[in-house]
């Protein structure tokens, strides 16, 4: 069963749209803290090939497989429950280890796209940008559903994090010292900016 974790200031969730670099982000802000690195989404493309799926067939078949989505949370409520110094990169991990610094990612579509297709995954491979695009948002669709369903938890409600970054056109160096210092203030309960969003 999901528990209730004890309170720590030293884990951070990072949410948010397909392909708004939450890994690459990720990565980079434990580097710079010294925290361990973990990615929910590593879980998924494992899954995938071991049932020799694409992560699109993954997400729909979970819709009525709920037990690929409770063995993958039930890890990460694990993790809140008994790691410090922690960085987890995960759509739900926020829901899961409420006392975390909650961030969310967005991008738009079309480099979102733009970035999955350059990053050459197994098994996310497109003929061009117009099917990555639609993939990628029936992805977003059918996990916004099983979300909804198991958890009553509506992703796309940006209210519920602590920072929320617009990554479309923006460096990842920027977007991590943005990131590490809004978690700096959240640590020490100062004030901070809740909503970057960069333009061209």
């Amino acid at each position: 069963m999901l528990g209730t974790q004890p309170f720590s200031k030293n884990l951070i969730t990072i949410s948010g749209d397909i392909g708004s670099g939450k890994s690459a982000v990720g990565k980079a802000v434990a580097a710079v803290l010294g925290f361990d690195y973990m990615s929910s989404g590593a879980i998924q493309r494992e899954e995938a090939a071991a049932r020799n799926m694409s992560i699109l067939q993954l997400n729909q078949f979970a819709e009525t497989h709920p037990e690929i989505d409770y063995a993958i949370d039930e890890r990460i409520a694990q993790l809140g429950r008994t790691k410090d110094k922690l960085l987890i990169d995960s759509r739900m991990a926020w829901h899961f280890v409420p006392h975390s610094f909650k961030v969310f990612l967005v991008t738009e579509p079309a480099i979102a796209a733009q970035r999955i297709m350059a990053a050459l995954r197994n098994n996310e491979s497109y003929q061009d940008l117009a099917q990555a695009m639609q993939e990628i948002q029936a992805r977003r669709a059918s996990e916004s559903k099983r979300f909804m369903q198991f958890y009553g938890v509506d992703l796309t409600d940006q209210s519920q994090f602590d920072l929320v970054i617009n990554t479309s056109h923006v460096s990842i160096q920027a977007e991590v010292k943005v990131l590490t210092d809004c978690f700096q203030a959240w640590q020490k309960t100062e004030p901070f900016e809740k909503r970057w969003f960069f333009t061209k």
